[in-house]
């Protein structure tokens, strides 16, 4: 996760929802696979991350789904982002890898 771009887009969250809360766009849908969510969300990153909703509850995230055609949820952080929540975060995500349906513009 690069630190500088998540932080730009949880500021720009934090701004939309008027100063309610911190949070990431993220694709969840209960019993999909990561795959199958980057298929649903229709995913244009070249790479992807994965984790899970227990993964993150267990680290004081939360999910919270806000579009469930296209999988789209926020990702709810407890305080506005700092260094140590991008640690904390890349410690509960995996290692990026190919997005399965990425498609060269």
């Amino acid at each position: 996760m690069q630190s500088i771009g998540l932080t730009v887009a949880v500021e720009t969250h934090y701004e939309e929802t008027h100063g309610r809360e911190y949070a990431l766009s993220v694709a969840s849908y209960p019993g999909l696979t990561a795959d199958d969510l980057a298929r649903r969300a229709h995913l244009a990153n070249r790479q992807m991350c994965e984790t899970t909703v227990g993964a993150l509850r267990s680290h004081g995230y939360e999910v919270v789904l806000t579009e469930e055609a296209t999988a789209h949820a926020d990702l709810v952080l407890p305080s506005d982002p700092s260094e140590d929540l991008w640690i904390d975060l890349r410690a509960v995500f995996g290692p990026p890898r190919a997005n399965p349906v990425y498609v060269r513009r």
